[in-house]
C-alpha cells in the first residue's frame, strides 16, 4: 500500500529518501508497539545488510535470551548475555576455520549463547552440573557443530538469522 503510494505520487522524486523515511520511522517509533517495532528493525536490518547479525543486533537478541533455573521451590529466568562478546569473539577465533565463511563473529554470539539459553538444563543434566569452563567448552562445540550443519533448511548459510527471525 504505501510502496503503491509512493510510486504513484512519485514522491521519492520530489523529496530526498532520508527525508521521507526519517518521517515514517518517527511514526513507527510513536505508534508501534516493540514487537512490531523489532520486526520492522530487522527487514530493514535485512535489506541493508543482509542475513547476517552486526553487533547491535546480536546484542539486543542476546539479552532477550533465558533460560529457566529451578531450584526446590522456585523456578526463575536468567537472561543473557551467558557468554560475553569478548568471549565470544575468542571462541570465534579459535574454531572460525571449522564454520562457513559466511558466518561472522557476531552470529557466531548468537548462536554460542541461544546453545546456552536452550539446553541450559539438558547440559547440567548430562554432564552433572558442569563447571563454567566446562559448559563453555560444552556450548562452544554445539554452536560450531550447529552452524557448521550441512542438512539446514534455510537458504545459504543464513542460518542463525533466519532461524531466529521471527
Amino acid at each position: 500500500m504505501i510502496h503503491e503510494y509512493i510510486q504513484k505520487h512519485k514522491v521519492l522524486n520530489n523529496f530526498s529518501t532520508s527525508d521521507v523515511l526519517d518521517t515514517v520511522v518517527k511514526f513507527i517509533d510513536e505508534k508501534c508497539d516493540e514487537t512490531h517495532a523489532n520486526c520492522l528493525i530487522k527487514r530493514i536490518h535485512e535489506q541493508l545488510f543482509g542475513k547476517h547479525f552486526d553487533e547491535d543486533c546480536a546484542i539486543r537478541t542476546v539479552e532477550k535470551m533465558f533460560y529457566c533455573k529451578e531450584s526446590a521451590d522456585t523456578k526463575s529466568k536468567v537472561f543473557g548475555a551467558f557468554v560475553s562478546l569478548d568471549q565470544s569473539n575468542k571462541i570465534y577465533s579459535r574454531f572460525k576455520d571449522d564454520l562457513p565463511k559466511e558466518y561472522n563473529q557476531f552470529d557466531f554470539y548468537v548462536t554460542i549463547n541461544m546453545m546456552y539459553a536452550d539446553n541450559y538444563n539438558l547440559y547440567s543434566k548430562w554432564f552433572k552440573n558442569p563447571s563454567d569452563e566446562a559448559m563453555l567448552n560444552i556450548v562452544s562445540e554445539a554452536a560450531v557443530n550447529w552452524l557448521a550443519d550441512d542438512d539446514s533448511p534455510y537458504e545459504g548459510h543464513t542460518k542463525i538469522w533466519s532461524y531466529l527471525k521471527h
